[in-house]
Parts: structure tokens; C-alpha cells; sequence
């Protein structure tokens, strides 16, 4: 997870990425955070890693995002604080998203498809069209 996020990043400029977890609850996170500092320090010496806490985090990207390139977590908070994120640029509706595989990628809108809102011609198309560019770069 964590050479897939940061290679593109590690092959042009060097970036800054946070690792965020619940270590100081959980045991398994401590073993997330000690397979990140090994792969982070062994393979991608250029790119700053500095770890937070999930909750310490959620209040730092509100309010500094930009100061990130990417955020590394696992799934549980990888589907809480890209949300919280998401007020940042409008709501869930205008925010893209990208699940990138060893061999394929989907992308689609951070709020899934929005099958309920079919036909209804009440769907915000922005996130989609984002989420197309994202597919083509």
C-alpha cells in the first residue's frame, strides 16, 4: 500500500506523507506503523514521513491540506477522513477518487455511483468528470 502511494511521488520531487494510525489503541496499527517505517526509510529516503494519530490528524488536513502530498492508513480510516476531507473542496459530491491495483484502477465519484439519484437529473456530474481526469493522467 504505502510503495504504491508513494512512488509516483518519490519519482519526481520529494514529498511529504503522513502515515496515520491508532497506534497508541490498537497493537495491529503499531505493526502498521513499524511496515511503513521500513518500506518509508528503506526504499523512499527522500520523502518526508512524519506519523500523526487518526484523530490528531482529521483536525491537521482541515487545516492545513495543502501541506500534504498523501496520506497513508489503513482501511478503516482511509474510509473516515478522506470524507472529513471532502468539505475542503465542497462535499462528497465534488470530490474524486481513485482505487489504484497492481493491474487495474476504478474511479468514481468518493461517494460511489449514486444509484438512487438516476434519472432524477439532481446529481452533481463534477466529481465524475473529475474522477475521469484522474483516470486518464
Amino acid at each position: 500500500m504505502h510503495r504504491r502511494a508513494a512512488a509516483p511521488a518519490g519519482s519526481s520531487t520529494a514529498g511529504r506523507w503522513r502515515p496515520a494510525s491508532k497506534a497508541n489503541i490498537f497493537r495491529s496499527m503499531a505493526f502498521f506503523r513499524r511496515v511503513i517505517a521500513e518500506v518509508a526509510h528503506g526504499e523512499f529516503p527522500e520523502i518526508v514521513h512524519d506519523y500523526a494519530l487518526t484523530d490528531a490528524l482529521s483536525l491537521a488536513v482541515l487545516q492545513e491540506a495543502a501541506c500534504y502530498d498523501g496520506l497513508v492508513m489503513e482501511n478503516m480510516f482511509g474510509d473516515i477522513l478522506p470524507d472529513l476531507a471532502t468539505a475542503l473542496c465542497g462535499g462528497l459530491g465534488m470530490a474524486p477518487s481513485g482505487d489504484i491495483g497492481d493491474t487495474h484502477g476504478m474511479f468514481q465519484p468518493s461517494y460511489g455511483s449514486a444509484p438512487t439519484l438516476a434519472r432524477r437529473r439532481v446529481a452533481n456530474p463534477i466529481a465524475t468528470i473529475l474522477s475521469a481526469s484522474m483516470m486518464l493522467r
